[in-house]
C-alpha cells in the first residue's frame, strides 16, 4: 500500500511541484539506477567466465517447518534435489560463471542426506566463492561431528532463520550455536519471528496467488532480484522466478494467474557466456509483476497439520482437472 501511494504522490509531484523538489522526490529511482549501474558493472566476463555476486543452490524442495507465506513454496512441494544432478550441475555451471557467493537453500538442505559430499563437490567446483548454508537450525542437534568438521575444512558460513520465540527453541538453537561455534563454523541467527516477510498473498483457500505489481514498483523493491538461481541445467537471473516456474511445472502453483511465469526464458549451461551476460544484464521484466510491490511483515507461523491436509487435496483436485 505505500508503494502505491508514494507512486500516486510521486506522479502529482511531477505535475505541480517546483524542479528541485521534484528532484528530491526522485531520488529513490535514483539510488534504484545507481545500483542497477553497479550490478551491471559487477556482472562482467573474466577470464573466458561470467562473474556475477551470488548465485542460489536448492538441495531440497521440501522442509521440515511448514510456515505460512513461505517464499520458495516448501510446504507445498517434497522431495531432493538428486546427488548426481546436483553434482552435474556443478561441473557443467564452474565452465561458464564464476560466482562471489554460493547460497544453500530450499526446503532445507540439511535433510539431503548427501550434503557432506554434495558440499565438497561445490566448494571444489568454485574453490575461491564464499558458500553460505541457510538453515532453519533444527535439523542439525542430528548433524554429525564428521559433517561438521567437513564443513568447517571448507570454511562453510551457516545463517539460521529462527522461526520460533519459545523457551524450548531457543534452547535449541544456543545449543546449535555453540556447537557449531566449537567447530569454528562461523555462524549467525536471523531472527524471522520479528521480520517474517509477505513474500505472495494467499487465496481464500489458502494457496498463495500472484501479487499482480507495478512491475517497476516490485523490482525497486526486491531484494533477490541480483540473486541468479540454478537448478540443474538452468539458470534464472532471479531466485523468485525459478521458484515459480518450477511449482508450477511440480503441481504446487496451481492458480491460472501463475501461467505468465512460464513466458519467462531461462538460459542454459550450453548457452555463450555472452549470452549468459546479456541475460544477467536484465532489468525490469513483465513477470516482476507476479511479486510485491510493498513490503509486509507478519509474525510467522506452522500450516497445521488438517489445514496442510486440506491444501494437499485441494491440489490434487487442481492437478487432475487441468489434465
Amino acid at each position: 500500500m505505500f508503494n502505491k501511494v508514494y507512486q500516486f504522490l510521486k506522479g502529482i509531484a511531477r505535475i505541480i511541484l517546483p524542479e528541485k523538489i521534484r528532484a528530491l522526490i526522485s531520488y529513490s529511482d535514483h539510488v534504484v539506477s545507481v545500483r542497477h549501474r553497479r550490478h551491471l558493472r559487477a556482472v562482467h566476463i573474466e577470464k573466458e567466465k561470467v562473474v556475477l555476486p551470488v548465485i542460489v543452490f536448492n538441495f531440497s524442495f521440501g522442509c521440515n517447518l511448514k510456515c505460512e507465506h513461505c517464499g520458495t513454496f516448501s510446504p507445498y512441494r517434497s522431495g531432493l534435489v538428486p546427488k548426481e544432478e546436483l553434482l552435474e550441475s556443478f561441473d557443467l555451471w564452474s565452465q561458464k560463471i564464476q560466482p562471489v557467493e554460493i547460497h544453500v537453500s530450499g526446503g532445507e538442505p540439511f535433510l539431503h542426506p548427501d550434503i557432506k559430499e554434495v558440499v565438497i563437490h561445490l566448494k571444489k567446483a568454485w574453490p575461491h566463492a564464499n558458500l553460505m548454508i541457510i538453515s532453519n537450525g533444527l535439523l542439525l542437534p542430528n548433524i554429525s561431528d564428521d559433517v561438521f568438521q567437513t564443513l568447517a575444512g571448507l570454511k562453510v558460513k551457516i545463517r539460521i532463520s529462527k522461526h520460533f520465540s519459545d523457551k524450548k527453541h531457543e534452547e535449541i538453537l544456543n545449543n546449535v550455536t555453540h556447537r557449531l561455534t566449537t567447530f569454528g563454523i562461523q555462524n549467525w541467527i536471523l531472527d524471522s519471528t520479528v521480520n517474517w516477510l509477505v513474500y505472495y498473498p494467499l487465496d481464500d483457500r489458502g494457496l498463495p496467488i500472484p501479487s499482480r505489481s507495478n512491475p517497476k514498483a516490485a523490482w525497486s523493491r526486491c531484494y533477490i532480484k541480483y540473486n541468479a538461481f540454478i537448478l540443474g541445467h538452468h539458470l534464472w537471473r532471479c531466485s523468485g522466478i525459478g521458484e515459480i516456474q518450477h511449482g508450477i511445472q511440480n503441481g504446487c502453483l496451481t492458480s491460472p494467474e501463475w501461467l505468465p511465469a512460464l513466458n519467462h526464458h531461462a538460459v542454459s549451461c550450453d548457452q555463450s557466456v555472452q549470452d549468459i551476460l546479456q541475460y544477467l544484464h536484465l532489468g525490469v521484466i513483465p513477470e516482476c509483476t507476479l511479486c510485491r510491490e510493498d513490503c509486509v511483515y507478519i509474525k510467522p507461523c506452522q500450516i497445521s497439520p488438517q489445514k496442510l491436509k486440506e491444501i494437499q487435496s485441494l491440489l490434487a483436485k487442481d492437478n487432475q482437472n487441468s489434465k
